[in-house]
């Protein structure tokens, strides 16, 4: 083991232990230095001051044992202490002139480096600046026990403008030498974090492919539904939305989904809920009993229980049977309404949801209500998902001059006007409207949802 990691475990890093490595850095680092300046105060001073220097030196191996031991805060005080004092007490016994109270001024800097909070710090700072003064006062008013002539007192003052300054580079030495580890150190978590970076997104964009896949054939929606568009675009790579469609002979099941969450949660709980419904327009015919058999299969699937540790992931679901013959709707929803805009008129009515989610803490024999709506040819209905509205505007003005405001919610409020104001394009070119209004609207904003918007014309 490094005799710098004195005191620390194995796992334990230099980012969050670095005040521990340079303590005792410091503390193996200060016998050589003064073995360094021994001579040299024996040149200029003879041998007075040898005992005195050899009893610091002493004093430098107790907070090693302190280190050893995690007494850290401990030993960071007793060697600021013992420091400071060393040089206050040999002020104080030589009298002024010989300048020691320069050394204190890299040792304060060395104190306030060792603790990490302000409260510390600023303590640090208080200690420092009370030895510094102690030190000036007794050295101007108080009687020197040891003489020494001027002479000597040049020498101690060289001496010690000389240990302020070794010290000043070490400390400068040691910031250039511990930022070279941390740049070491962040290189090697930047490369982990890129490569880590990479498998999960080359995971979760095979998961896009498989989503994809199990999302229903757009040609094949319009094909049955030649008038429609289904505009999707998810927040992330993989949606908490999706959209269901089912043919049976002259009519169809279509739905907009919105799953808890989005992003990767939200993937997997719509994977759940495709499943459900799959299974359900299979089994029934009605929209009310596919409704209440998926929000069953999600709570038995998901073990939603009702009890504390059970998940609370659920489903808003806006679902129609459409015979298109007829133009006969039957529409069943959970948090999701249906408007529709009759032909020719300037109006968006609206037909309210149950309010009451699939799964989560829905009742397991939950019923949704049913309505059964005749349209003419031309009128046109949108299920949609709650993305599109909660928008926020990324930009003050659009492309068409029109005022938006930044920071501000699309709301179902201008959603409903965006539709009447493009009543008499076809469904593929209100798609396009919609599509570019939106990133418009957006701009260099972060999208908030998963966005779904299904508009079916008859």
């Amino acid at each position: 083991m490094k005799l710098s990691r004195i005191g620390l475990k194995e796992e334990e890093g230099i980012l969050e232990f670095r005040e521990v490595i340079l303590l005792n850095k410091v503390l193996i680092v200060s016998p050589v230095i003064l073995f360094i300046f021994m001579p040299i105060e024996i040149i200029l001073n003879g041998f007075a001051v040898v005992p005195l220097e050899l009893a610091f030196l002493g004093v430098l191996l107790f907070p090693l044992l302190l280190q050893k031991y995690r007494l850290f805060w401990a030993a960071r005080l007793y060697i600021l202490i013992a420091s400071h004092g060393f040089m206050t007490v040999a002020g104080i016994l030589v009298g002024k002139g010989i300048n020691n109270h320069v050394a204190m001024i890299p040792v304060m800097l060395f104190g306030i480096i060792l603790f990490k909070k302000t409260r510390d710090k600023l303590f640090v700072f208080c200690l420092s600046a009370s030895f510094y003064f102690t030190l000036l006062y007794f050295q101007k008013h108080a009687t020197p026990v040891v003489e020494i002539n001027d002479e000597n007192r040049a020498n101690f003052s060289v001496v010690f403008y000389m240990l302020s300054l070794f010290l000043t580079f070490l400390l400068g030495y040691y910031f250039l030498n511990i930022n070279k580890e941390y740049e070491k150190i962040i290189m090697a978590q930047k490369d982990h974090l890129i490569e880590k970076n990479k498998e999960i997104t080359d995971s979760i964009n095979y998961a896009k492919r498989i989503q994809q896949a199990k999302l229903p054939d757009k040609n094949e929606i319009s094909a049955f539904l030649k008038e429609s568009f289904i505009l999707f675009k998810p927040k992330d790579i993989v949606s908490g939305d999706f959209y269901f469609f089912h043919k049976k002979e002259n009519f169809c099941f279509i739905a907009a989904a919105d799953c808890t969450g989005h992003g990767v949660p939200g993937a997997l709980m719509s994977m759940v809920a495709s499943e459900q419904l799959n299974d359900a327009v299979r089994q029934h015919s009605a929209v009310e009993e596919i409704l209440a058999m998926v929000n069953k299969g999600i709570k038995i699937s998901l073990r939603q229980t009702g009890s504390a540790d059970s998940t609370r992931d659920g489903m808003d679901i806006a679902l129609c049977k459409i015979d298109l013959p007829t133009r006969r709707v039957s529409y069943s929803a959970a948090n999701r309404p249906l408007w529709f805009i009759k032909k020719g008129q300037t109006t968006v009515e609206e037909i309210k949801a149950t309010k009451k989610a699939i799964g989560g803490f829905t009742d397991e024999e939950q019923q949704f209500e049913t309505h059964q709506l005749q349209f003419e040819q031309g009128d046109t209905i949108y299920i949609f998902t709650d993305g599109y509205a909660d928008q926020f505007s990324g930009n003050d003005v659009g492309r068409n001059g029109s005022s938006f405001g930044q920071g501000k919610k699309l709301t179902t409020k201008k959603f409903r006007e965006l539709l009447l104001a493009n009543q008499k394009l076809s469904m593929k070119e209100q798609e396009t409207v919609l599509n570019k209004f939106m990133d418009d609207w957006k701009g260099t904003s972060e999208q908030v949802d998963d966005i779904l918007v299904i508009g079916i014309r008859f």
